[in-house]
């Protein structure tokens, strides 16, 4: 491995460290000084919980730093095929945005939120593209060889999907507007959005890697500060079982999903080549021809 893809390593699984012991902070905090009727912390935890978004913060722009460092021509220009742990998060995240999709569409139709015309139409909007989004996963984890220019579409379906939840955490009636839970949901969509903006320009064929890696880890801390909560909170009763709570659990997948492709595709270096095998051999054939004519 070069040392580039080295440091890349460390940045990532700086960041899954980094990730592991703020989300765990999180929970903490919040089971023990998180009103869930106001939805802000209590006054004895305020101080802590702002310690630790602070905290949150300086870590990503530490991690968001990694492109600086990083050069792009020392790292791959191409991702591989996943291997089984990112193929089964894949998989399953895809799933989840299906289900997802389906559920939020059975909501709107059986009027469960007749009153929330925005909910409604939202609703309508939301469901085809979280399950158009879920396919590219889906292919992703079926895959054998590395996803081409034509996959991009369903990217961009997520990408869009994700803007709008942007929109419908923020416009929400449900929370206050700075609610930190709300805050750092609107946060996390942003920085999966990001990454998926850097994930397609491999297959568009014109990649930023040290950016790639700069996003990963953005997305790796605040994902998992916002859905790993969510998620457990959902199934212990602190918040209602919704549609939401999908949405939830396909982030979770995602977290997951996003540090198991970046950690395949640092690897990828290992061999020392960038290139696919027909351009080198190219490459030396031309090469071969020249000193022929020398």
């Amino acid at each position: 491995m070069s040392f580039s893809s080295k440091k890349a390593a460390v940045y990532i699984c700086l960041a899954c460290v980094i990730a592991i012991i703020l989300t765990s902070v999180d929970i903490i905090l919040m089971l023990r000084g998180y009103d869930w009727d106001v939805h802000y912390f209590s006054r004895e935890y305020s101080l802590p919980a702002t310690i630790l978004h602070i905290t949150t913060a300086v870590s990503v722009v530490l991690v968001i730093s990694a492109f600086t460092v990083l050069k792009n021509n020392k790292l791959s220009s191409v991702q591989n095929k996943p291997d089984q742990f990112t193929a089964f998060f894949s998989l399953m995240t895809g799933f989840l945005m299906s289900a997802f999709g389906l559920y939020r569409l059975y909501e709107a139709l059986s009027g469960s939120y007749i009153f929330r015309i925005k909910y409604n139409v939202w609703g309508f909007i939301a469901a085809p593209l979280a399950i158009l989004g879920g396919i590219y996963f889906i292919i992703t984890s079926v895959s054998k060889e590395p996803l081409k220019r034509k996959n991009t579409i369903f990217i961009y379906f997520f990408i869009a999907f994700l803007a709008l939840m942007v929109f419908d955490t923020y416009f929400s009636i449900d929370t206050p507007l700075n609610s930190p839970p709300r805050i750092i949901g609107m946060i996390a969509l942003l920085s999966a959005m990001n990454y998926m903006l850097y994930e397609v320009r491999f297959l568009l064929g014109s990649p930023m890697p040290s950016r790639y890696i700069a996003s990963a880890g953005a997305a790796l801390i605040l994902c998992s500060m916002s859905f790993i909560p969510l998620s457990v909170f959902s199934f212990i009763g602190k918040m209602k079982i919704t549609s939401d709570t999908l949405l939830y659990l396909a982030g979770l997948t995602f977290t997951f999903y996003v540090a198991g492709k970046t950690l395949a595709y640092i690897k990828i270096k290992a061999v020392g080549n960038t290139k696919p095998a027909e351009e080198n051999n190219e490459d030396k054939q031309s090469s071969i021809q020249n000193n022929q004519n020398a």
